[in-house]
């Protein structure tokens, strides 16, 4: 046997800097909830599946988390000493080499089950903007034998490689943490928005509050996102502030080449998204096409009663329906948030 001591788990306390670090990591560990709306569309049946799994994931995690803190550190209060590999360390201590080889296996999968999740949220994100005309086609092209979105899989994968240049851990935190706080922010407002814009819209899945409750629902979020973003440091702020100035960029060099190359933003008339040809789209002002038509054919009948019968102008029309349109304001309407 070895010594196991409860007692340690109320050992130590948190001063006003480590409180900061200790809701940054609680964040980036226990946050993204809602990517898993980036999926909404490939599951069926997502106003039941949804809140069951995100149920049973919740108690999973909570355990994931809780479980072995309180086993390790009931064995080792040595706090300042819980870095990276350091569980591997106190099991092969405990346990033998083998039971922390093991542990260390499992850890790797975790890690790598994490992120995997992260490259699925973000390449469905990237996916979605180019079946939605807001990127390239080309990162809506997906394997014809799993159907993955296999170019936004890369794009994804590549961010989180140059991030990796980055040497310090915490730097990297800081700046994730602080533009998923952004992200957040925005994300609330959509979803305000459009609850309220059009509270009768389809949704795959609903949050069941309404009224003033939604507010005090999302006043802690934006409570710690505020706190969080506040006590970034000066270097995380200037590295936030430079990644904005380069989405700007990208943005407004995409609105040009847009303008210059059309029909690399164009997708064909079986290629738009089944949103697109769904009643939401009439009930938010966008005239929804016939079984028989397209989304495409939509918009060349609306530039050919405007004068603009020419690829351009049908593409045009195409591209302002999309980039207006309600729908692509926040996910909301797409996801039921």
């Amino acid at each position: 046997g070895w010594d196991f001591e409860p007692g340690n788990w109320l050992v130590g306390g948190l001063t006003p800097s480590s409180a900061v670090d200790y809701a940054v990591l609680l964040l980036w560990n226990m946050g993204m909830w809602e990517s898993a709306a980036s999926c909404a569309g490939e599951v069926q049946n997502p106003s039941k599946t949804f809140p069951r799994a995100l149920a049973a994931v919740l108690f999973l995690v909570v355990l994931n988390y809780a479980l072995p803190i309180m086993a390790f550190t009931g064995v080792d209060d040595h706090y300042d000493k819980y870095v990276n590999g350091y569980y591997v360390k106190i099991a092969a201590q405990v346990g033998g080499k083998a039971f922390g080889s093991a542990l260390a296996l499992g850890q790797c999968i975790s890690t790598i089950g994490l992120f995997s999740n992260s490259v699925v949220k973000n390449s469905y994100l990237l996916c979605g903007m180019g079946e939605q005309t807001l990127l390239p086609k080309l990162f809506s092209d997906r394997w014809s034998v799993t159907n993955a979105p296999i170019f936004s899989i890369a794009a994804s994968s590549l961010v989180t490689v140059i991030m990796v240049m980055l040497d310090s851990f915490s730097v990297v935190l800081s700046i994730d943490m602080m533009l998923y706080s952004m992200v957040l922010m925005i994300e609330i407002a959509a979803f305000v928005k459009l609850r309220y814009s059009f509270p009768d819209l389809h949704r795959g899945y609903k949050i069941p509050i309404t009224g003033p409750w939604i507010f005090v629902f999302f006043s802690p979020v934006i409570a710690f996102g505020v706190l969080l973003i506040c006590t970034t440091s000066t270097q995380g702020i200037l590295l936030v502030a430079f990644l904005i100035l380069v989405g700007v960029m990208l943005f407004s060099g995409l609105w040009i080449y847009r303008q210059q190359s059309p029909t690399v933003f164009q997708q064909a008339p079986s290629e738009v998204p089944e949103i697109l040809e769904s009643p939401a789209c009439s009930r938010l002002g966008t005239p929804a096409p016939s079984h028989q038509g397209s989304y495409r054919e939509s918009a060349q009948h609306s530039s050919i009663r405007s004068g603009q019968g020419s690829a351009q102008g049908e593409y045009d029309t195409h591209w302002d329906a999309s980039w207006d349109h309600p729908l692509y304001q926040g996910r909301d309407a797409i996801t039921g948030l």
